[in-house]
């Protein structure tokens, strides 16, 4: 799996009360400020689009969780997958406790 931007996350982990994202799909993820609209973020093939468009799912990553955004084409297993492979990722390991959210359901 490709890692876009990942000092992002080094960098957003450091503030107190951090909020940035992130858009992954089952190839790629990219971390991003939480200032950008996830729209606006297009990176390494990765494009998530409004009204459940694209080809990625929008994530916000707050203390402890990430959360992440309704998309169509992506199931719960499908999403869980994903995120257990982000998860695992070595150079991702700060992330590696958190609780993954989609629709408001905690998925891990």
């Amino acid at each position: 799996m490709l890692c876009h931007n990942t000092e992002t996350i080094d960098i957003e982990l450091s503030n107190t009360g951090y909020f940035f994202k992130a858009i992954a799909n089952d190839h790629a993820v990219a971390f991003f400020s939480g200032s950008i609209q996830h729209r606006d973020m297009k990176v390494g093939g990765l494009s998530y689009e409004d009204g459940y468009k694209g080809n990625a799912l929008a994530c916000i990553i707050k203390p402890g969780t990430i959360e992440i955004r309704y998309h169509s084409d992506f199931t719960d297993s499908e999403v869980v997958r994903i995120f257990t492979k982000i998860l695992y990722i070595p150079k991702l390991d700060k992330l590696k406790d958190f609780t993954v959210t989609y629709q408001g359901r905690t998925l891990i």
